[in-house]
């Protein structure tokens, strides 16, 4: 699938992003992100580096897709102590499509994209390509939860909106006009610090990771996530009948994505699918990843 997109370069039509192997005997589990309301991805459970794998994953996929510069922009709340501090970054700087924001310019980029939400409401804007922000660690970006007030005040007396506000924003109106959201947070209840319950329903597209027997049930009405396994998850979309259990992609090596980079830089439809050396293979779990395959 990878050197199809790499060798089609479309960039008509929804973007789909390849989250895992499906355990049913079918195509590898995917979210396909169309321009209608609610068209979020949430990832939800205390499985960081799965999450950080499906993120990878995914901008890998907007990579081979769509040869748009800034597609997508992410913030990372990952600390600075953790060992998967600079993940993120590296990926970022390999795949060239989507620049990593600092902390100190999160508000920001709030600021920016709620301002690219309302130019493409109003008419002002008239792009309607597909752009992405990506939150790893939601539960960690103090700046993004519910506020006691929901404005503050600008020079002029004015009210302006916070980070967490235009968070919602974006939630609710992007995705109707193209702009989507993908999140990892750790749990529901940390979710409701930054999203009100009802606005829980702007995400109907969510990966669980295994989670307590209540969590589930409030996301997906079923503990079907308490009795998942380390490397296993569920992929729910809205309107689907049951969840869809799948193997999570692992995390890439820095040289598999380079190479990737590279080639999606040269329009080159040859990715390696048997590498002469271990670290430049991507495994679900300890299986090859057919991500790399046709």
């Amino acid at each position: 699938m990878l050197k199809r997109a790499i060798a089609s370069a479309e960039t008509t039509g929804p973007a789909t992003f390849w989250l895992g192997d499906a355990i049913a005997i079918k195509d590898p589990t995917s979210a396909v992100f169309r321009p209608q309301s609610g068209a979020n991805l949430l990832l939800i459970g205390q499985s960081e580096e799965a999450a950080l794998a499906i993120i990878t994953a995914s901008l890998v996929s907007l990579a081979a897709r769509f040869r748009i510069p800034n597609i997508a922009t992410v913030l990372d709340g990952t600390p600075d102590d953790s060992e998967f501090a600079e993940t993120l970054r590296g990926v970022c700087s390999e795949l060239r499509i989507a620049p990593l924001v600092e902390r100190a310019n999160l508000a920001a980029t709030l600021t920016a994209f709620s301002a690219e939400v309302d130019g493409r409401l109003n008419g002002t804007i008239a792009d309607r390509s597909p752009r992405f922000l990506f939150v790893h660690g939601l539960h960690r970006l103090r700046e993004l939860r519910k506020a006691e007030e929901d404005f503050g005040y600008g020079r002029r007396g004015e009210k302006v909106a916070s980070p967490g506000d235009q968070f919602t924003a974006i939630l609710r109106e992007g995705p109707a006009v193209g702009i989507h959201v993908v999140t990892w947070c750790d749990s529901v209840m940390n979710l409701t610090r930054a999203v009100e319950r009802q606005g829980m329903r702007e995400f109907t597209l969510r990966v669980l990771f295994q989670m307590s027997a209540n969590d589930s049930a409030q996301l997906i009405d079923t503990p079907a996530a308490s009795k998942l396994g380390r490397t296993r998850a569920l992929f729910v979309e809205e309107g689907t009948e049951r969840p869809e259990k799948f193997r999570p992609y692992g995390l890439p090596s820095v040289a598999w994505l380079r190479e990737v980079g590279a080639k999606l830089a040269l329009n080159i439809p040859t990715i390696s699918t048997e590498p002469d050396r271990p670290d430049v293979s991507i495994t679900a779990n300890d299986n090859p990843l057919s991500l790399t395959a046709d």
